[in-house]
């Protein structure tokens, strides 16, 4: 039996609800265009919104399990969000937008809403460690970037620099040639 039988009667409709408020955090025309379905190939950020959104909701109503092990399916929105440019707060503020989604649904018993918030409370943990873990990475990638270019223009300033005094050492083999420099 589910933990939450009142929303997983309902799950399309939540699904639905937490889709669109997800949506609406995005400028107009990109939730537009995000919200558009259809292709993956068109349109790969959103189809892992709905699908991210879609495995939470299934996750939570139909298989029961805990917030922590969502965490795959939360990675799906999390990871996108994290690159985009919302603020942290923004970035994983999706998951209480559940909670009004949630709201929405006629009928649900206050105790069944309560538990299922708390449930959300702990998926938002879960995302804050998605997000944060998210942050590291892309700080490691541009350090490791940024250290490769400054080897690369380091190493091509010695190489030129070596030139530079082995031409000063054998005018010879200088610009002109015949070798030497015209005078």
């Amino acid at each position: 039996m589910p933990r939450f039988p009142k929303l997983t009667e309902a799950r399309e409709a939540l699904l639905e609800a937490w889709l669109a408020r997800t949506l609406s955090t995005y400028p107009e025309e990109a939730a537009r265009q995000l919200g558009s379905g259809g292709d993956p190939f068109a349109n790969p950020v959103g189809q892992r919104l709905a699908k991210g959104l879609g495995e939470v909701i299934e996750g939570v109503c139909v298989d029961n399990k805990p917030a922590r092990q969502l965490a795959s399916a939360l990675d799906e929105v999390v990871r996108v969000r994290a690159i985009q440019d919302f603020t942290p707060s923004a970035a994983v503020g999706f998951v209480l937008l559940l909670k009004g989604a949630a709201r929405e649904v006629n009928g649900v018993p206050a105790e069944e809403l309560r538990s299922f918030e708390h449930e959300v409370d702990e998926l938002l943990l879960v995302a804050v460690d998605i997000y944060v873990a998210c942050k590291s990475e892309l700080f490691e990638l541009r350090t490791r970037d940024m250290q490769r270019r400054t080897y690369h223009v380091v190493e091509l300033a010695n190489r030129l620099s070596g030139e530079a005094a082995a031409e000063r050492q054998n005018p010879a083999s200088s610009d002109h040639p015949e070798g030497g420099s015209r005078a």
